[in-house]
């Protein structure tokens, strides 16, 4: 999903992103780095190998590279995750690309570890948007710190050469799937050329598509389409039927099913009832935006805080004394 980390990314460390977002709902989807999720205001709800989990606020979690997790919350949450590349970590534990981390969430308040975690999550979060002399260092100083913890925390399990070996294959498969259909969604996109392209039978990849995001291809394809025409329909003031043939959809009527489908309102109310709600604050109770719940649909939405907002948040958690 890249595209929708790209328009926000303030990539300064070359392995290492760190953002803010307010997620409402975020589609299944999944990173090629290990991406460890700070939440700080509101509950997620998070999905992630056959299993439902809530992340409160104070919690956090670490996520494996590749592993589909889907993202949901009511009124709003807001999160911090810190993506790290295997790469940069590799260079001081150079096997670990043969770990696999269980999936767990922790609280700040479970232990004296789970407390330097989070108090190191929020100098790193200062230090990467001052970017002072040498803050390079002391980010990556932090992320040693991080992982050490986390390791020590949930101790990651080793994983057998014939294990490590399908586990490369089925990444390479994921990786090349990805990017393919990220650029080509909007384009008419089929499942049975990406077989051709894989080598494999149609019936396989359908099965190996479903196994792994959780949803059947057309229906991830239709997600996408549907995630780019409410991004447009945010920031744009363009028709309706433009945002349509550009998403990827070459029938208006299916557009307006599929939207009202997988997101309980249609394209012309989605633009009416959330223009202007990306707020960097999860939402009161008694707010419009706190009574949404996406339960069933597939569309993102979630807003991102530049640099500055981003400063302006982490003061006032720090003024508060928690998170």
């Amino acid at each position: 999903m890249k595209r929708e980390y790209e328009v926000i990314r303030h990539s300064a460390i070359k392995g290492l992103e760190i953002f803010l977002v307010n997620i409402y709902y975020r589609t299944p989807h999944m990173h090629r780095d290990f991406e460890l999720v700070f939440v700080l205001q509101g509950e997620l709800k998070v999905s992630t190998e056959g299993a439902s989990h809530s992340a409160p606020s104070g919690s956090f979690f670490l996520m494996n590279p590749y592993q589909l997790h889907e993202f949901r919350s009511e009124g709003g949450v807001l999160i911090m995750p810190v993506q790290v590349s295997p790469g940069l970590l590799g260079h001081y534990l150079p096997g670990i690309g043969s770990l696999h981390v269980p999936f767990a969430v922790f609280h700040r308040t479970d232990n004296a570890a789970t407390t330097e975690v989070c108090e190191n999550l929020l100098k790193l979060l200062e230090a990467y948007l001052l970017k002072e002399d040498w803050f390079e260092l002391e980010c990556i100083g932090f992320i040693s710190q991080i992982f050490y913890r986390m390791f020590s925390l949930c101790p990651p399990a080793p994983v057998s050469g014939a294990q490590r070996k399908r586990e490369e294959a089925r990444k390479e498969k994921l990786r090349f799937l990805s990017s393919y259909i990220e650029d080509h969604y909007t384009e008419n996109i089929r499942l049975s050329d990406l077989a051709d392209a894989l080598g494999v039978s149609q019936y396989y990849l359908s099965h190996f598509f479903r196994e792994n995001y959780g949803m059947s291809f057309l229906d991830y394809v239709t997600s996408l389409r549907c995630d780019h025409a409410g991004r447009e329909l945010l920031s744009t003031n363009r028709a309706l039927l433009d945002i349509c043939y550009d998403a990827g959809f070459s029938d208006p009527k299916y557009f307006q099913k599929a939207f009202r489908s997988k997101y309980g309102l249609s394209p012309r109310e989605y633009r009416v009832r959330f223009r202007g709600e990306q707020t960097f604050e999860p939402r009161s109770a008694g707010s419009a935006a706190a009574s949404f719940s996406p339960e069933g649909s597939s569309a993102t939405l979630q807003f991102f805080p530049d640099e500055k907002e981003s400063l302006a948040i982490l003061r006032r958690i720090q003024h508060n004394g928690s998170v």
